[in-house]
């Protein structure tokens, strides 16, 4: 019972992370253009949830007995992560094309 979970926690983060992504993308692509300030608040948080999910995975690395788990967060985390960067870029640029 006094196992650490870190990567098990991490990898729920990145989970939840990237179903945020999945409705950012949504949202973004069907409703961009009368939210944007919501649009970016949401990849914002996407953002921040994947670090979050990272810093655990490096902490589970460190101290968990779930290595596996850890790193397999942690490389999703980062390859989240950079998705979440394009689906910016990806927006910004749609949303200027747009807009004008």
């Amino acid at each position: 019972m006094g196992e650490s979970l870190y990567g098990k926690f991490a990898f729920d983060l990145v989970v939840i992370g990237f179903i945020l992504y999945i409705i950012t993308f949504f949202i973004s692509t069907t409703f961009g253009w009368l939210m944007p300030e919501i649009i970016n608040n949401l990849i914002i948080l996407g953002f921040i949830i994947l670090i979050g999910g990272i810093i655990l995975a490096i902490v589970g690395i460190i101290k968990d007995d779930l290595r596996e788990k850890a790193i397999r967060s942690l490389i999703a985390g980062i390859i989240f992560l950079i998705l979440g960067i394009v689906l910016s870029v990806f927006f910004e640029t749609y949303l200027s094309a747009l807009l004008g």
